[in-house]
């Protein structure tokens, strides 16, 4: 606790952006029903957000 304000909070830079790319075509599919995700090629989709919360909903959708 001698140290904590010497921490600063993590910043991301936004809009965070995800791209997950699947072993299979239907996988990938599935993936971009995400509210948002866009399929980038056969076996890719891609999520951009600016909250963290939202792109790990994507990720744990789209997983």
């Amino acid at each position: 606790m001698a140290n904590l304000k010497k921490f600063k909070p993590l910043k991301l830079k936004t809009p965070i952006t995800m791209e997950i790319r699947y072993k299979h075509e239907n996988d990938a599919a599935r993936g971009s029903w995400f509210p948002g995700a866009k399929r980038t090629g056969e076996r890719t989709v891609a999520y951009t957000h600016n909250d963290l919360m939202e792109s790990l909903k994507f990720f744990m959708f789209a997983r």
